[in-house]
């Protein structure tokens, strides 16, 4: 009977352990940032279909100014090249190859195929941007590109996440400015760029306040939030855990 107990015990502990650390069945962090820029490590202005922008823009990896997750972030310092358009910067990775550097690809199908996204933030001054997410198909043609439906960001200086559901089509559109069929066929795909719409032009060389980016991830069971727990949940979650383990020990 002791040996029965014992062994359930555990068999509760590791299941708590599990729990602990599986947030999603299939989960792919495209970049985290906490020891590079995964394949996000070109500047703003390498693609040519950016239009509005300096070469004076920025994309660098930092450790301060409070990371979503981790070490490290990604801050964008994008500069107005002073034309009358309104910036429209491809924020590429892997330099837009699915076979770029630190890119990471997968494979969508008749199933259930979940989220893609990112964690950003941005101050009150950036309150007119839009951001999107732009994927290549296996042919890495701007015919089979997508771009999911741009989303107005949230400028309060704190972490928002933007995802789609590759699921519905709804969330799907053809890429501004390049093309594509705007449906996520099956078969395989990357991560062409990160789309930021500025909404507004500006004088040469004015830069614009920082955005920041953290956590592209892709999670098949659901929003990619939970693959970045909150550090209370995660703590109560710790908890129970060693309370399991001072059971054992009891018994």
């Amino acid at each position: 009977m002791r040996v029965f107990k014992l062994t359930r015990a555990l068999a509760l502990v590791l299941a708590a352990a599990t729990c602990l650390g599986t947030a999603s069945a299939a989960p792919i962090i495209f970049a985290d940032f906490n020891t590079d820029e995964g394949p996000f490590n070109v500047a703003p202005n390498f693609s040519g279909t950016s239009v509005g922008e300096s070469n004076l823009s920025t994309a660098d990896r930092v450790t301060t100014d409070g990371p979503k997750e981790g070490a490290g972030h990604q801050k964008l310092v994008l500069v107005h090249d002073g034309s009358t358009t309104n910036m429209r910067i491809r924020h590429l990775a892997g330099g837009g190859s699915p076979t770029g550097t630190a890119q990471q690809t997968f494979t969508t199908s008749a199933g259930v195929d979940g989220y893609i996204g990112f964690y950003a933030k941005t101050a009150a001054s950036n309150a007119a941007w839009t951001l999107a997410l732009n994927l290549d198909d296996s042919a890495n043609n701007a015919a089979g590109m997508d771009m999911g439906v741009a989303k107005t960001i949230i400028a309060d200086d704190q972490w928002h996440l933007y995802e789609w559901n590759l699921d519905d089509d709804n969330e799907w559109v053809a890429v501004t400015g390049i093309g594509g069929d705007g449906t996520i066929q099956d078969g395989q795909h990357s991560i062409d760029s990160i789309y930021i719409f500025t909404n507004t032009t500006g004088a040469t060389g004015e830069a614009r306040a920082p955005l920041y980016i953290d956590f592209v991830a892709k999670s098949d069971s659901g929003s990619i939030a939970a693959l970045v727990p909150e550090p209370a949940a995660a703590m109560l979650a710790l908890a129970a855990s060693l309370g399991m383990l001072g059971l054992v020990r009891r018994r």
